[in-house]
């Protein structure tokens, strides 16, 4: 569907659980450009009550119904993978544009179908990585292009969650749960800032708990190296990097709350320079929900590209397969 920058971007809503609820659909409210006007949600009371928060929106039974009936640009989909791989299908080949939360779908596989479909129709589609778009990693791509830290090359990443752990989506598999569930974002976050991985090396150990500790070493293309520490063995949600630039400077980022960087623009003070969460911004768009809704919108009424696409995403679940390979093969 072609849409002007001057027309509101009609969008279908489909899942209303616990994450959309407290994290997508507050951000639809506060874009400006976007009129919600379906819903839809296994539990058809709870898509009724979604759909009463906006004036002009209806509540379907099942995503199906709305991804043929309603008459909308756009949608936004928080379901488990089946259903997005489903929706986005169906959506692609109706002229519809897409954005799906992680993971897409369970294998390798049905993404490649999925790239190909949107290659064909050319319509934005979007993965949900947050990380990629909060505001500390802005900040950490911003002190990145500044003079003196030079092209990224190398990366660390250490990612620490609670939950989710075991089994998810049926998948059969605790460890391609984990994989799809945070590693993931993980390689999403370096992909952003250096580039998708080229070569990786990867173990991992499943704690008698369920939770999961993996270690990785990654080669770049650009000739550089990355390490990734990620475990769901950890009290709470955590998130750090260190990025190196090949003119010497370097940042650290600290739990999408500090970012620090060293030898750029001139300093080459020992504190650096710092960015530092801003208690009065919206926790949406600290956390890059706001941030990666609005790209999307934006991307459909400019009719440009959003990131990560299908097609950025398909390189990560490559690097995810071979971890998978790796790991099962050594457990």
């Amino acid at each position: 569907m072609s849409v002007s920058r001057t027309d509101k971007i009609k969008l279908g809503v489909v899942g209303c659980g616990d994450h959309a609820s407290e994290n997508l659909i507050p951000c639809l409210w506060l874009n400006r450009h976007v009129e919600v006007v379906a819903v839809c949600d296994l539990s058809f009371q709870l898509a009724k009550q979604v759909a009463a928060q906006f004036p002009n929106a209806h509540a379907y039974e099942g995503a199906t119904e709305l991804v043929q009936t309603a008459k909308v640009d756009a949608i936004v989909a928080a379901a488990p993978p089946q259903v997005h791989t489903q929706v986005a299908m169906t959506a692609l080949a109706r002229g519809i544009h897409i954005f799906v939360e992680k993971p897409p779908t369970v294998n390798t596989a049905d993404l490649t179908g999925l790239v190909a479909e949107s290659r064909r129709t050319g319509l934005v589609t979007m993965v949900g990585h947050n990380l990629r778009h909060s505001a500390a990693s802005l900040a950490l791509k911003a002190m990145s292009c500044e003079e003196g830290f030079g092209t990224p090359f190398s990366m660390e990443v250490r990612y620490f969650a609670s939950k989710p752990r075991g089994d998810r989506w049926q998948l059969g598999s605790a460890i391609r749960s984990f994989l799809l569930s945070h590693v993931n974002h993980a390689v999403d976050l370096m992909s952003y800032h250096v580039g998708c991985p080229s070569t990786v090396d990867a173990s991992a150990e499943i704690a008698a708990d369920g939770g999961i500790s993996l270690a990785a070493r990654f080669g770049f293309g650009n000739g550089g190296v990355g390490t990734l520490f990620a475990s769901t063995c950890m009290p709470h949600f955590s998130v750090h990097a260190t990025l190196l630039g090949a003119s010497g400077g370097y940042a650290v980022m600290q739990s999408l709350n500090e970012v620090t960087a060293y030898g750029v623009g001139g300093d080459h003070k020992r504190h650096g320079r710092n960015w530092i969460e801003q208690e009065l911004a919206t926790g949406f768009r600290q956390a890059g929900y706001q941030t990666e809704l609005d790209q999307f919108i934006e991307a459909i009424a400019r009719k440009g590209e959003a990131h990560p696409s299908f097609e950025d995403e398909l390189a990560v679940y490559r690097v995810i397969d071979e971890m998978e390979r790796q790991i099962t093969r050594s457990i």
